[in-house]
């Protein structure tokens, strides 16, 4: 069973993958997947379970840019909106939300938080081929465009060709 496009648009998923040997963290904000990553909704909850039970074992970092990509009206809405993503990053994942939760065809999506060393136990997360292969290419692209822009931690689409 898939997840359907209403429970979608109602609902923050909170996407758990390993990618050349990274945890990622994908929180969708109530925005349209592709179907192929939709139908993955077993694997998504059994992935959660998994990452939500690593201990908190890292230092992280922070966006620098994410006050320029979100425009908080204060520092307590900053604090709030991070929470969760700090006590993901800190289980050892790259973490990234939907940068645009007013538009659910926007694509683009912005990295939030991430472990400041590379962690060294395997996350044990089940990820297609073909997905992981995917949202590594995006990121890799993201990384290399974003380098001669001097953008790196600006939006792009993760999901991009799926």
């Amino acid at each position: 069973m898939a997840y359907t496009f209403e429970y979608l648009l109602n609902h923050d998923i909170d996407i758990f993958f390993e990618i050349e040997g990274y945890g990622i963290h994908i929180a969708t904000a109530g925005a349209e997947i592709p179907r192929e990553v939709a139908m993955l909704d077993a694997l998504i909850l059994e992935n959660k379970a998994k990452a939500f039970d690593k201990p908190l074992l890292y230092e992280i970092e922070i966006n620098p840019y994410l006050e320029d990509i979100l425009n908080f009206k204060n520092s307590n809405e900053r604090d709030l909106y991070l929470n969760d993503f700090k006590r993901i990053a800190r289980k050892g994942f790259i973490t990234f939300d939907k940068t645009d939760i007013n538009n659910f065809k926007d694509p683009f999506y912005h990295v939030v938080a991430w472990p400041n060393k590379r962690p060294n136990e395997k996350n044990e997360l089940e990820t297609p081929k073909f997905i992981s292969k995917k949202i590594n290419i995006n990121i890799i692209e993201n990384i290399s465009k974003s380098r001669s822009t001097a953008k790196l931690y600006d939006k792009f689409e993760i999901f991009k060709g799926l």
